[in-house]
């Protein structure tokens, strides 16, 4: 017996988007390709960075264009709806050096003394 496995990765649509980000009717119909042109697949990759709009707004002086848990939403509610699996990665928009979070006395995103 053998398993097979195809997933797709969309990160480029899904990370670094909460300023300005895609709306339902464009997801579901990106989504709808992928399952169209690709009816084998199983899984989707995407990543959603894990900040808050309340950090964004410590850290930068505004909130994003909308909080990141309702941004996965949009994408996870559409993927499990056509069948698929997620393959998921958090990021963090103060690690990875997104969005003009301060670098300087923090540590693991933590305010620093």
């Amino acid at each position: 017996m053998s398993l097979q496995y195809r997933g797709i990765d969309i990160m480029g649509w899904t990370k670094d988007t909460l300023d300005s980000p895609i709306g339902q009717t464009q997801i579901d119909a990106h989504i709808d390709g992928l399952v169209r042109d690709y009816p084998t697949l199983n899984f989707i990759g995407i990543s959603i960075p894990m900040n808050t709009n309340a950090e964004a707004l410590a850290e930068r002086g505004s909130n994003f264009g909308i909080e990141p848990a309702t941004y996965a939403a949009r994408f996870c509610n559409k993927i499990h709806a056509e069948g698929l699996n997620i393959i998921w990665r958090g990021t963090d928009c103060f690690f990875e050096g997104i969005y003009n979070f301060d670098k300087e006395n923090k540590r693991n995103g933590k305010s620093v003394s």
